[in-house]
């Protein structure tokens, strides 16, 4: 689980390393051009301009990401990958006419060299045809975890303005990982410790329905849901009701939202008078 979520920030680095492995292809295309004995059918485009574009440099020359790739080994080298690449630049990129009018206009301006980054990235890694296909066979998780790398990646490139240097911070993986990382563990191992409390009180919530009838994802959000309220008492009850239901509507059935917001508030209402659930905290009144 743990891993699953870590890999999420390599994936980050990894694509951040994207920018030079394309300049590559694109030297490595002009040095083959420049050994030919006969002419090209077609011209070589003149990428000179996405060469020299100064957010690519300073994200090149970033020393964090750069300490990072090393360490985790995220280079963008591998045969699969840099096929991915080059099919994407020969067939997509190149085609394509905001790339052209960029590469056609005099350089020197940043907010365009900003501006066409984030579109080779939203248009052909987190969509298009060759690398998403890569990416998709390369990472099992891909599907799922792309609008978050997409949105760390995007707003990397934001945070490259100007005023940015090699020592710029990237982003990471969420604003206190450690934290969020005891926050996961400690769910997950409590929530399999108390599995047949939980299971209990779900029977006896669930009224004229065979609890082994009711769909095992939903059940395994119920029980996570109530180990929360029971474990974490700053975390009011109706945001660990709210969240579990936004879950439910990604991972379990189309009807599963209803199903999970009556039962939890249900058991919340009986377990708070009772009171087995208890919440204190910073802003927060016990049993709200």
């Amino acid at each position: 689980m743990v891993q699953a979520a870590e890999s999420i920030h390599d994936q980050y680095i990894h694509l951040l390393n994207i920018p030079q492995a394309l300049l590559d292809v694109i030297d490595e295309e002009k040095e083959r051009e420049a050994r030919r004995y006969t002419a090209s059918k077609e011209p070589l485009l003149d990428a000179t301009r996405l060469s020299e574009n100064q957010v690519i440099q300073k994200l090149i020359s970033n020393v964090q990401l750069q300490d990072l790739t090393i360490r985790r080994r995220m280079q963008w080298s591998g045969e699969d990958e840099t096929t991915a690449l080059r099919n994407a630049w020969r067939q997509e990129m190149k085609q394509d006419p905001e790339l052209l009018s960029y590469l056609a206009a005099p350089a020197g301006n940043y907010t365009e060299d900003q501006e066409i980054l984030k579109h080779l990235f939203k248009t052909y890694v987190f969509k298009g045809e060759s690398l998403p296909a890569y990416i998709e066979e390369d990472d099992l998780n891909w599907e799922e975890n792309r609008s978050i790398v997409k949105n760390l990646v995007v707003k990397t490139i934001k945070m490259l303005d100007e005023a940015a240097d090699e020592n710029l911070e990237l982003m990471s993986l969420s604003a206190n990982w450690k934290e969020d990382r005891e926050f996961a563990e400690s769910l997950y191992q409590q929530t399999l410790q108390d599995d047949e409390k939980y299971e209990k009180l779900i029977a006896e919530s669930v009224q004229n329905w065979d609890v082994e009838r009711v769909a095992l994802t939903d059940k395994i959000l119920l029980k996570m849901a109530l180990c929360e309220m029971h474990l974490f008492r700053a975390i009011p009850v109706k945001v660990t009701i709210n969240e579990y239901i936004e879950i439910s509507k990604i991972y379990s059935t189309p009807k599963s939202k209803q199903f999970v917001n009556g039962i939890l508030d249900k058991l919340a209402q009986d377990l708070t008078a009772s009171g087995a659930i208890r919440k204190s905290g910073r802003g927060l009144l016990d049993n709200q």
